[in-house]
């Protein structure tokens, strides 16, 4: 006998989306979640200079610089966001969509699909990700659509130091 341990709900959506960005994550009570965002990602790229040091300069003349960077180091990030329907069940407003999303954000273990063009003809290539920490506004009880966003810090580039 079989014992269900969570219900899920599945949304199809069969229109070719732009720009997509498909997530999927392990949810609390351990089954893979996924989510499709659309139409409108940033890019961030934050660096920063993990070490340096500041040369004696005995001549002014002569000298080149009075810091050398020896190590830096960049993240990139992709904004993802979007809007998720709030239904009026006529006992106040629930978000249809908001548990799992919460789920996303509190997972551990994230990742993105990097061949949505190409992954129904060739294996599916998915890079891992984290969801950057923060405070995360989720729903207001009096909109019809609530607009969600938050940060994906994608792998750390290397940067070859001196």
């Amino acid at each position: 006998m079989a014992i269900i341990t969570e219900v899920k709900t599945v949304k199809i959506d069969c229109d070719c989306k732009t720009n997509p960005v498909y997530l999927q994550w392990r949810g609390t009570n351990g089954g893979i979640n996924y989510w499709l965002f659309a139409t409108v990602q940033t890019e961030v790229e934050s660096s920063g200079v993990n070490s340096e040091f500041f040369p004696y300069i005995g001549e002014l003349e002569d000298a080149f610089s009075n810091q050398e960077t020896l190590d830096k180091e960049s993240q990139p990030s992709l904004i993802v966001g979007g809007y998720i329907d709030v239904e009026d069940l006529g006992i106040g407003v629930k978000p249809s969509d908001a548990p799992g999303l919460k789920g996303l954000i509190r997972s551990i273990d994230v990742a993105m699909l990097m061949n949505p063009e190409t992954w129904t003809t060739e294996d599916p290539q998915w890079m891992r990700v984290k969801v950057a920490p923060g405070t995360f506004k989720i729903l207001e009880t009096n909109q019809t659509k609530a607009q969600i966003e938050f940060s994906l810090l994608l792998p750390k580039i290397n940067i070859q130091g001196q």
